[in-house]
């Protein structure tokens, strides 16, 4: 009987061992997957958290180059309207220069009846004179002997100027006479002497020769 009893006693005893062993068998495997969850659950956390920091510093690195880059286009352009306007100026420059050098040309090719102190003999057909006013200011009065080529016909009748040949050219102020040189001296014409004051400042020297003055109004 004792034996029997100690036999169940034994029983009762593995069976409470075995329970107690699967017990902390399960509690260690919860306790284990507990851990690899909080390791997993961290290192998800720490590439998370990596990732953003990348991700922010591509997007600042970006930004930074699109600004430098923005930056950049920007003075490339103004460095280029800047080259622009220089190259403006110095094309003003030149063409200032130019006019200032036909305008020098014409001083040193124009001189006036009184600066010469010239009398002009038209009887003796030694002085030529050229009038470029219109055939109407031509014909309301002239000096006697001049022949009239308007500064708007020089092309049709520039063929009748002879390139040996001294001319004196005037208009009514001077303006249209420096065109007109101008003109005939790039085409190879260099005979040329400019009154100065034109027509205008023929009449004031009370220069003989002119023309009967009349009314322009009744010209037919």
């Amino acid at each position: 009987m004792e034996m029997v009893i100690a036999a169940i006693v034994g029983l009762i005893i593995g069976a409470f061992a075995m329970f107690a062993v699967k017990r902390l068998n399960e509690q260690n495997t919860k306790k284990t997957a507990h851990t690899e969850a909080q390791r997993i659950l961290s290192k998800a956390q720490s590439e998370s958290s990596k990732l953003k920091k990348d991700s922010e510093a591509k997007a600042k690195d970006f930004e930074v180059k699109a600004r430098k880059n923005t930056e950049t286009e920007i003075n490339k352009q103004k460095a280029q309207m800047k080259n622009k306007e220089s190259q403006l100026e110095r094309r003003l420059k030149e063409v200032e220069d130019q006019h200032k050098n036909r305008m020098d040309e014409n001083d040193k090719f124009s001189q006036s009846l009184k600066d010469r102190q010239e009398k002009i003999q038209i009887s003796e057909g030694s002085v030529k004179i050229i009038d470029v006013r219109k055939p109407s200011e031509f014909a309301s009065e002239h000096i006697s002997g001049s022949e009239n080529i308007p500064l708007e016909n020089i092309n049709e009748q520039m063929s009748g100027i002879d390139k040996e040949q001294t001319y004196y050219i005037h208009c009514a102020g001077g303006y249209r006479s420096m065109i007109f040189n101008s003109l005939m001296r790039a085409r190879g014409f260099h005979n040329l002497i400019d009154i100065k004051g034109g027509f205008k400042s023929i009449k004031e020297a009370s220069y003989p020769g002119l023309t009967e003055y009349v009314c322009p109004s009744t010209i037919v």
